[in-house]
């Protein structure tokens, strides 16, 4: 068994003492109150040098909140970071993104879409993905209006649930530069040891919460193995825009990057993983309390974006 790390150690400690599993929770908006909260309370207050606009993008089914982040010190032609949180396609908002995605749109030099995309169980799958689609196809239409100019190119990113709805877009939505998923959900049928061996409770991310979120996002069984849940089950793994996985090591869903990564080399697109030893999955927007290793994970994020964003090579 791998060790905690000293941070994912005390966040374990922290858990125990006043944490509620989402499964435990008398409502749907109790586990979506304390998602928020914790949140809240392990943001940064860091100050964002630029401008940070609501928008809304309209879709066939709704219209799409989202925040755009452009940093004073932004790149001539900047590349365009959407981005979708995590949450078990269940919980989450674009909080939870907010210090992350400061973070990188000012040390990138580019310009960052926070996308609050429709929740199960009221939105079951596939709004989301819709959601995902939809909003990127109207950043690529419409980047003078977010303060790109018309060649900026675009990428996408997000974290856990969010890092699968990243994956399928970069399938369906094209010319994208780039795609990072943080520990993303890849198939929804858990068929890898990472689901046995860190499933545990003490893990937070545990496999009876996993079951929830699905059991939330996908009332039909049979749609596990759809290639617009389980991105496995896509007919192909080429031409898709290079790949940045940053991974958990202490986590569920660790295996899935790991599988992942291996099928886009496989068919040739470029992938890259770095791994964080010791560390719990949902660490990536909490860092209030990921002091040491957030700025870490944001810096490979921001190296990416800057070699990959800044080309003309989008796929």
């Amino acid at each position: 068994m791998s060790q905690l790390h000293p941070e994912s150690a005390e966040m374990v400690k922290m858990f125990k003492i006043g944490g509620v599993p989402y499964p435990s929770c008398a409502s749907i908006d109790e586990a979506r109150y304390l998602s928020r909260k914790t949140c809240e309370k392990f943001q940064l207050q860091e100050e964002f040098k630029g401008t940070i606009t609501e928008m809304s993008v309209d879709t066939p089914a709704a219209a799409i909140p989202v925040t755009v982040y452009k940093p004073e010190q932004c790149d001539e032609n900047p590349a365009v970071f959407v981005y979708f949180h995590g949450g078990g396609w269940t919980v989450g908002s674009r909080v939870n993104a907010d210090s992350s995605l400061k973070y990188i749109s000012s040390r990138a030099r580019c310009i960052a879409v926070n996308v609050e995309y429709r929740l199960a169980p009221e939105h079951p799958f596939p709004a989301c993905m819709d959601d995902g689609n939809h909003v990127t196809s109207w950043v690529l239409k419409n980047r003078l209006m977010i303060g790109a100019t018309e060649s900026s190119p675009v990428g996408i990113g997000g974290d856990s649930a969010g890092g699968s709805i990243a994956a399928v877009v970069a399938h369906e939505v094209k010319p994208l530069a780039f795609q990072v998923l943080v520990y993303p959900n890849i198939d929804l049928t858990y068929p890898y040891p990472s689901y046995k061996e860190f499933g545990a409770a003490e893990f937070i991310l545990s496999e009876e919460t996993i079951q929830w979120f699905r059991s939330q996002y996908l009332p039909n069984e049979k749609d596990r193995i759809h290639p617009r849940a389980s991105v496995v089950h896509q007919p192909s793994f080429s031409n898709l825009p290079p790949a940045l996985f940053i991974v958990a090591e202490c986590d569920a869903l660790r295996d899935d990057s790991y599988e992942y990564e291996k099928m886009l080399r496989a068919a040739g697109t470029p992938a890259e993983l770095v791994l964080f030893k010791g560390l719990l999955h949902g660490f990536f927007h909490l860092p209030g309390h990921y002091l040491e290793n957030c700025p870490l994970a944001y810096d490979h994020v921001v190296r990416f974006i800057q070699r990959h964003g800044r080309s003309s090579s989008a796929r």
